[in-house]
């Protein structure tokens, strides 16, 4: 299939990302393409790195997880190279984004507890200075791409 994103592609991603269990056929009916249609299309996607993985969305309160923050991380001079090796190894660590600006890195962090949260605030701030911010309440959750852009 060589073709490039379209209407109906941005449809299907925008369906994809609230419901990533649809059947093909569900999918079809709602975009009104057959299910092999609406397959291939899929596939296409998917082989492009368009999509990238299917999961479920997970309540990290529901789990039992007391701290969802997010911590800005500027770097000390010469560490970004360490800390990006550092980050991959910590599982409380789940988004670490570049971002511009005076700070280097935002990072989503979810922690069982506080103790937890200010052990691993602690060997971050071997790799640079931080500015934590705790979720308190969730308000909205929207897919990432819009279905008409």
């Amino acid at each position: 299939m060589a073709h490039s994103i379209d209407e109906i592609d941005r449809k299907i991603l925008y369906i994809l990302q609230t419901n990533g269990r649809i059947t093909m056929k569900e999918l079809g009916k709602m975009i009104h393409l057959s299910a092999p249609s609406v397959a291939d299309r899929v596939t296409w996607l998917e082989d492009k790195g368009i999509i990238r993985g299917y999961g479920a969305q997970i309540n990290p309160f529901a789990m039992g997880l007391k701290i969802v923050a997010t911590i800005v991380v500027m770097y000390h001079k010469g560490k970004k190279q360490d800390f990006l090796k550092f980050i991959q190894k910590e599982e409380q660590i789940v988004v670490a984004d570049e971002i511009p600006g005076k700070a280097d890195v935002l990072l989503q962090v979810y922690s069982l507890d506080m103790e937890h949260f200010l052990a691993l605030v602690s060997r971050i701030r071997k790799y640079g200075e931080t500015d934590c911010h705790f979720h308190m309440e969730h308000y909205k959750n929207i897919p990432l791409l819009p279905p008409n852009e």
